[in-house]
C-alpha cells in the first residue's frame, strides 16, 4: 500500500466541495492577515542558499521566494503536485524528488544545504524523530530549518477539548481530521529540536494580527513557525 495514501486522495485532486468555508466575518479580518508563506518567506536569509523543501507540493513557496535560491530540491509524495511544481520557472538548477522522507532515508550527503523548510507538512509525517535526525544530516553547519505546524492548544481548541469536542487543525472534511497523525505544542516541539541538536532562534504565528499573537504564540497562535539552527 502507498505511504500517505489519504493525503493523495484528498489533496491530489480538486477538493473545492469538502472545504469548510469560514464565517463571513473571519473572511473580513483575513484581509489583515499574515499567510504561513509569507511569515516563513520573511524568515529567509537574504543571501541566495541551497534550500531542501519538505513537502514542496506544486512548489508555490519555492517559486514565490526564487530570488533566494541556488539550488533547490523539493520533495513530496502526491505526484500530481510535483508534476505542477516542475512547470514553473525557478531560474536556478532545480531537481523534485516522489519519496516519503518519514519512512526513507534521504539520498543526499552529509552537509549539503543551507536551509530546509516545511510547511503544513510534519503532521502527516510517520516518524518525526527519523526525519529530524535526517535533516540535521544534511543541513550544513549552521543551517536553518523552518517549519510551521499547527498548534494544538492554541485558546480555542483548548476549549473544544473542555467541551469534549476533539479540535480539528485541518479545514478539510474528508477523513478524520484531513489525514493528521501528529499533534503539536510549541514546548513539546522546543524540546525535541533541542533534542535534535538545534537551536530555536524564534517561534512565530501566522494569521490575523500575526505579530501581536507571536508574542504568545503557544497559546494564541494557530500555527507554530519554528526557526532553528544546526549546532
Amino acid at each position: 500500500m502507498k505511504p500517505y495514501r489519504i493525503i493523495e486522495e484528498q489533496y491530489g485532486k480538486e477538493h473545492t466541495a469538502h472545504y469548510i468555508p469560514s464565517p463571513l466575518w473571519i473572511r473580513f479580518l483575513q484581509t489583515y492577515s499574515k499567510h504561513r508563506l509569507q511569515v516563513v518567506s520573511e524568515m529567509l536569509p537574504k543571501e541566495k542558499v541551497s534550500v531542501l523543501e519538505i513537502g514542496c507540493g506544486d512548489g508555490k513557496f519555492l517559486f514565490e521566494n526564487k530570488n533566494h535560491w541556488k539550488n533547490i530540491v523539493g520533495v513530496d509524495v502526491i505526484a500530481t503536485q510535483l508534476l505542477k511544481a516542475k512547470q514553473r520557472h525557478y531560474d536556478c538548477p532545480t531537481r523534485f524528488i516522489e519519496k516519503d522522507f518519514g519512512r526513507e532515508s534521504m539520498s543526499f550527503g552529509d552537509s549539503c544545504f543551507d536551509i530546509c523548510v516545511s510547511i503544513a507538512t510534519l503532521q502527516y509525517i510517520y516518524d518525526m524523530d527519523f526525519l529530524f535526525s535526517e535533516i540535521h544530516r544534511v543541513l550544513k553547519k549552521d543551517g536553518l530549518w523552518i517549519f510551521e505546524v499547527p498548534n494544538i492548544v492554541v485558546f480555542w481548541r483548548r476549549w473544544q477539548f473542555l467541551f469534549g469536542r476533539l479540535p480539528k487543525t485541518s479545514n478539510y472534511i474528508n477523513a478524520w481530521d484531513a489525514g493528521t497523525i501528529h499533534y503539536f505544542t510549541c514546548r513539546d516541539l522546543q524540546e525535541f529540536c533541542i533534542r535534535k541538536g538545534f537551536i530555536v532562534e524564534s517561534v512565530k504565528t501566522s494569521g490575523i494580527m500575526s505579530s501581536w499573537r507571536s508574542l504568545w504564540p503557544d497559546m494564541l497562535g494557530a500555527d507554530l513557525v519554528f526557526i532553528c539552527r544546526k549546532k
